[in-house]
């Protein structure tokens, strides 16, 4: 687990409130203003805004929409006679709410809205799937939805070209934080990790390297997926961070508020030598997590972003390891119907 490192934000804009907040208070100093309305006006295709119209009193946050019939507002803009919505989300896993985004589109009756994510933000395709349905039913003009969902990582990237704005101490504490919690560190090898890259160890015509065993591990992983367990396709992206997929709870009768997710978590993997291959359980309700925690043989992991619980797979030689992950998987799936 990577120590705080003398990071004064640490464990405090961990919240998506508090990240929203403060985010808003920064936008008081103009220089970080206008980098903002600039990275929005690059970003997106639609709209633009001038630098010198807007002023740190034109936005609020978490504003209700008509005593949220509509939801509620991370980050609000009143500009030239508009209004803007910009949804914020600084955790990878975060659920959408249902106002997110048909309910904020009815609100505006435009399309004067943004999603800030992060790059890995696993709901990605369900926000464009609900803007599009949206626009199929109320608008035949064809939006470019893509552009108005804009990436923290990019955003980051830029204030780090700025090193007059990184010398206000508010600024760089944000930078700070910001660059650890979306991993945009730099990536540095120790001289031992650089040894077992490129170890190669022959045997009896047998060569064995990680670039072997990453390539088998990863095999296993689509193989149960030959096999027949059901993913949910909307979250079959990948990552520097996992490699694996979201079940199809619909296919097993397992309760929609639990996420099931199989494969290789380079996290979990890094805290449990013994876990290079898991079934991983997610969900926000109290209740399901008091049942998981009861489970037998589970395992408990803290993510920057939250807790997760997990079963790891036995290794075992010789044997038909995708065979063997697709049983896991299923006696498990069979384990959680009851949750």
């Amino acid at each position: 687990m990577q120590h705080r490192n003398n990071m004064v934000l640490y464990n405090v804009l961990n919240q998506e409130v508090i990240f929203e907040e403060y985010f808003c208070n920064l936008l008081q100093f103009d220089d970080f203003r206008d980098l903002f309305i600039n990275f929005i006006n690059y970003q997106n295709k639609s709209i633009f805004f001038h630098k010198k119209d807007i002023q740190y009193k034109n936005f609020d946050t978490e504003i209700a929409l008509e005593h949220e019939k509509f939801g509620r507002a991370d980050l609000f803009l009143e500009y030239a006679n508009q209004e803007y919505i910009f949804e914020i989300k600084n955790k990878d896993r975060t659920d959408l709410t249902i106002n997110q985004p048909t309910g904020y589109l009815n609100y505006l009756q435009n399309q004067n809205l943004f999603f800030l994510i992060p790059r890995n933000y696993i709901h990605k395709k369900e926000i464009l799937e609900r803007w599009e349905s949206y626009n199929l039913e109320n608008t035949h003009i064809p939006y470019d939805i893509e552009s108005k969902i804009l990436y923290w990582q990019d955003f980051i990237i830029l204030l780090q070209k700025e090193p007059l704005l990184l010398e206000k101490v508010e600024i760089k504490l944000f930078y700070e934080f910001c660059i650890y919690w979306f991993n945009m560190q730099i990536v540095l090898f120790k001289k031992e990790e650089l040894n077992l890259i490129f170890l190669k160890k022959l045997g009896e015509n047998d060569m064995s390297n990680i670039a072997n065993v990453m390539k088998k591990l990863s095999m296993t992983v689509n193989g149960v997926i030959d096999l027949g367990i059901k993913i949910d396709k909307k979250y079959d992206e990948q990552n520097s961070e996992y490699f694996g997929y979201i079940i199809d709870n619909s296919e097993y009768n397992i309760n929609e508020n639990l996420d099931i997710w199989f494969g290789i978590s380079y996290d979990i993997w890094e805290s449990d030598s013994n876990a290079p291959l898991i079934l991983e359980l997610c969900t926000e309700d109290v209740n399901m997590t008091k049942k998981i925690k009861q489970l037998t043989n589970i395992k408990e992991f803290k993510y920057k972003d939250g807790y997760c619980y997990y079963y790891a797979l036995e290794f075992q030689e010789n044997i038909d390891m995708k065979n063997h992950f697709y049983d896991f998987i299923k006696t498990h799936l069979n384990i959680l119907k009851d949750l």
